[in-house]
Order: C-alpha cells, then sequence, then structure tokens
C-alpha cells in the first residue's frame, strides 16, 4: 500500500499544471492570472485564484518562500549572445540592485541562431521551467515573435532593444539627445552634406537611430538624400567589433566621390568598420571623410584612433535601471509600456 501524504505535501506539490487542468485553461492564463497581469478576464482571474486556493496553491517552489513585495524574487537574464564586455557592465548594475531589492539572478546564454528553443519547456532552464522564475531581463536582440509569446508568460524588461509589445518595458539610451549632439557638433565644423552608415531594419537601436538622424537633419535645414543612406546586414549591426568589407564599400565610395564629406553610424563597431574600409582604400579620417559612432562603451575593445562618438557616464546604470523597472512590473502589472532612457555625452574622438 502506498503512504498516505500528508496535507502539506500533497500542497507543495500542486502546480500550475494542476490548476490549468481543473478550470480547463492554458498554463499561461493560470501563470498571468496568479501575477495579476494584465488582460485577464475579471471572472477568469477570480476563478484560478479560488481554485488555487482550494488545491493549496503556493508560488513557494521547491522550498522558495512566496512571492511578495517583501520576499525574495528570482530574475533570470536571458541573453541569445555571450557579448562579455557589454554584459559585465549591465550586470554590475543588476547585482547591486539586486540587493536592493532582494532579488537573485541567473544568467542564460542560448545561440544566436537557437533563440526560439526558449519558448520550449525541455529548452528552458529549470528555474523557468519550473515556474520559479518572476521576471525576465533580456540583453541583445531577440525575434519579436519570441519576446511576445515570453511577455504573456512573465514580465519582461529589455535592456536597449525596443520592441512591439506593450507588455515589454525598455531600459535605454537617448538616441534622439544623441544625434542631436553628433549632428551639432558636425555641423559646427562645417560639414553640410552627411550619409548614415550603417541601417539595419531588422535592428531597433539602428533604426531608432536612424530616424533621430533624419529628424535632426530636417530641423538643421539639410537637405537629406535617400542616396547618401547605406545599409548593412543584422549580423553586421550585432557584431561586437569591426566586421569584414562588404559590397557596401563600393557605394560608400560613390557617394564620398559625390560630395558627402562625414558618416554617422548607429554605434562604434560599425563606425571603425567604416573607418578600416575608408583607410584600406586611401583615404584619411577626418582629413578626406569624418567618421562618427554611437554609446562607445558598448563597442568591445577600444577602437584606434578614438571614433567621435556619444556614450553614457555609467552603463551600469541601465542594469540598475532594468531591475527596479521590473520589480515595478511584477508588483503593479501595468497594460501599457514602461520607458526609462539615459541622457548622453559628446565625446570627441579623432575621427572628426
Amino acid at each position: 500500500m502506498s503512504p498516505a501524504l500528508s496535507s502539506e505535501s500533497t500542497k507543495s506539490s500542486v502546480g500550475l499544471v494542476d490548476i490549468a487542468d481543473q478550470l480547463e485553461l492554458s498554463v499561461t492564463t493560470v501563470s498571468r492570472s496568479l501575477r495579476g497581469a494584465p488582460g485577464i478576464n475579471p471572472e477568469t482571474r477570480a476563478r484560478v485564484k479560488e481554485t488555487a486556493m482550494k488545491l493549496g496553491y503556493s508560488r513557494s517552489r521547491r522550498g522558495r518562500p512566496a512571492a511578495t513585495s517583501q520576499a525574495h524574487r528570482l530574475a533570470m537574464i536571458l541573453s541569445p549572445n555571450d557579448y562579455s564586455s557589454t554584459n559585465q557592465r549591465y550586470l554590475v548594475g543588476l547585482s547591486a540592485a539586486s540587493l536592493e531589492l532582494n532579488f537573485g539572478l541567473l544568467v542564460h546564454h542560448v545561440g544566436s541562431e537557437d533563440c526560439e528553443e526558449i519558448l520550449t519547456p525541455s529548452s528552458q532552464p529549470a528555474p523557468m521551467r519550473n515556474e520559479e522564475v518572476d521576471g525576465l531581463i533580456l540583453l541583445h536582440g531577440w525575434p519579436q515573435h519570441v519576446v511576445s509569446q515570453l511577455a504573456e508568460k512573465w514580465p519582461v524588461v529589455s535592456i536597449i532593444h525596443r520592441y512591439d509589445d506593450p507588455k515589454v518595458d525598455l531600459v535605454g539610451i537617448d538616441d534622439h539627445q544623441g544625434i542631436r549632439q553628433i549632428l551639432d557638433h558636425l555641423i559646427s565644423q562645417g560639414h553640410q552634406r552627411i550619409g548614415f552608415f550603417g541601417l539595419s531594419r531588422d535592428v531597433s537601436w539602428s533604426t531608432g537611430r536612424f530616424a533621430a538622424f533624419v529628424e535632426q537633419m530636417a530641423v538643421h535645414g539639410l537637405p537629406w538624400r535617400t542616396t547618401d543612406l547605406i545599409c548593412i546586414s543584422s549580423s553586421e549591426a550585432y557584431s561586437p567589433g569591426p566586421f569584414p568589407v562588404g559590397s557596401w564599400l563600393k557605394d560608400v565610395t560613390k557617394r564620398v566621390e559625390s560630395g558627402v564629406s562625414c558618416w554617422v553610424c548607429p554605434s562604434d563597431a560599425i563606425a571603425q568598420s567604416l573607418n578600416n574600409a575608408l583607410k584600406a582604400t586611401g583615404r584619411k579620417v577626418p582629413e578626406d571623410v569624418a567618421v562618427t559612432g554611437f554609446h562607445r562603451s558598448a563597442l568591445a575593445l577600444p577602437a584606434v584612433p578614438p571614433i567621435t562618438s556619444t556614450d553614457l557616464e555609467q552603463n551600469e546604470e541601465l542594469g540598475t535601471a532594468a531591475l527596479r523597472l521590473l520589480a515595478s512590473r511584477i508588483e503593479s502589472p501595468q497594460p501599457y509600456r514602461q520607458i526609462v532612457q539615459f541622457p548622453l555625452k559628446l565625446v570627441k574622438g579623432k575621427t572628426t
């Protein structure tokens, strides 16, 4: 005869699947109902909470205390690439905030081509699979549909990358303010025909900085030619350091010969790649053509020569703000996106 289970051991074994099966709901709906996530029918939420109480469900899984505003919480940091140089800066801020907010932190890296696997329970880290994670922080770029599905189940905050989902909060940098400083600097040096090198339509920060560039060109009354736009691939845009010369070099050369005196780039890695290509063709930077970057400290290694760019005083602040924003979404879910943007400063280098 099997030993009888005590009421305590029975309660501790009750999970989201049990509640979902009894109510004929999805596990996602049950999870979001218990977390107070927006978009759940009030009657459904009440049924879920009532059933959870009757079954003795507690979020204290595997000995973990139930989540309250004062209790220990767990955040999973997901990154599709091990960009250790940038990750370390964010992690310093996240670690500092975790002490203040009483969070435990776990980091999980996924291969760039395997991002969709994070949606499959068997491929998830055990704390995600076992419903022990209270929220997610995303580093670097993820496919939009993957992010939206993650946000259906967990509170999500992204660092730098913007996603088209109101449930995904954003901590980033002020692209418009940064581009404005760069153009003010270039115009003060007499540049009039300025090109944009490095647009990647699949990379949110690239499109955002390009939009800010076009806006500021209009504000300054400078003509904008669509031919002075050079696009690159998403793999080139995401490169943490300089990438090899591509077919784009011919277009860059034609534009320079036709009068472009400066190229604005949406990252320092992109700017360094362009700088290296221009020098390989015999052109001097900045004597023949100037180059600017963006968000200097995101570059894996310092550029030589130093690139005129923008930067944060403390990149660690992005990590700190991300965890605070995640705590806010966990405790007080909102139906709208929350955005925190940090101002940038102009850093003059040797390329303008």
